[in-house]
């Protein structure tokens, strides 16, 4: 009886080392850019691609088989593809994660779009494999089309047209607190020594208005600072604000 039970157990280390000897790993390192074209998975083999992506930047990614049956396709980080990899090439039964987003099992189209949550080493595995459990089951080679596209960093265009705005907003600000304390010019210095006019005398000799007692007792507004000091502190305070703000989420 343990002479059948160890034949047993043999039989299924053997089986396993078989099966992981017959997968085909295939790796392809390519930069984020415009990524198409069309490729022959054949049975039993897992196509990678291999790439940096940067916190913020986002991807957008489309995979289709044109001839062939059903497969399996991950999105994963430097972390998961390290246990992804030790399943498949080691005859490991443990799981494996990937992101959501990026996940299909025994499916023949899928488009996603993905934005990296760090700067790190990311991986987008097309399976054509009978691994995972639970996956598609490979008859045959398969005829994939990917396309894999940049899609920039809106969240750094937000943040840079954010600062844009928070800049005008400054200077504008610098000019009109530097317009309120510039010396007079000349035709403002004419209008003061001039004699007065009809309408004038008129104003100047009758009860001031409500308003016009309301302006005289409020505070003066404006400094003595100059525009480019304004503009600079101004400037200085909103730019290290929204930095600190993006730094917090």
């Amino acid at each position: 009886m343990k002479g059948i039970t160890l034949i047993i157990l043999v039989s299924g280390i053997l089986l396993t080392l078989v099966a992981s000897a017959d997968v085909k790993e295939t790796v392809q390192e390519i930069s984020l850019g415009l990524l198409d074209e069309t490729k022959i998975i054949d049975d039993n083999e897992f196509l990678i691609y291999s790439f940096t992506g940067t916190a913020d930047y986002v991807i957008n990614v489309s995979i289709d088989v044109i001839n062939g049956n059903a497969i399996d396709i991950f999105l994963m980080n430097s972390e998961q593809f390290i246990e992804y990899q030790s399943m498949m090439l080691g005859g490991s039964s443990e799981g494996f994660k990937s992101y959501q987003v990026g996940k299909g099992t025994n499916i023949k189209s899928k488009f996603y779009s993905f934005e990296f949550p760090k700067t790190d080493k990311y991986y987008i595995t097309i399976d054509n494999t009978n691994q995972p459990k639970g996956g598609a089951e490979p008859s045959g080679s398969v005829e994939v089309r990917i396309k894999i596209i940049d899609g920039g960093c809106p969240k750094c265009e937000k943040r840079a047209e954010a600062i844009k705005e928070a800049m005008e907003k400054a200077r504008d600000l610098g000019h009109e607190l530097a317009n309120r304390t510039r010396p007079p010019q000349g035709h403002e210095l004419a209008n003061r020594t001039r004699p007065p006019q009809g309408h004038e005398l008129a104003n100047r000799t009758r009860p001031p208005q409500g308003h016009e007692l309301a302006n005289r007792t409020r505070p003066p507004h404006g400094s003595a600072i100059g525009f480019e000091a304004i503009y600079s502190i101004l400037t200085f305070t909103v730019v290290f604000y929204l930095l600190k703000k993006d730094k917090t989420r």
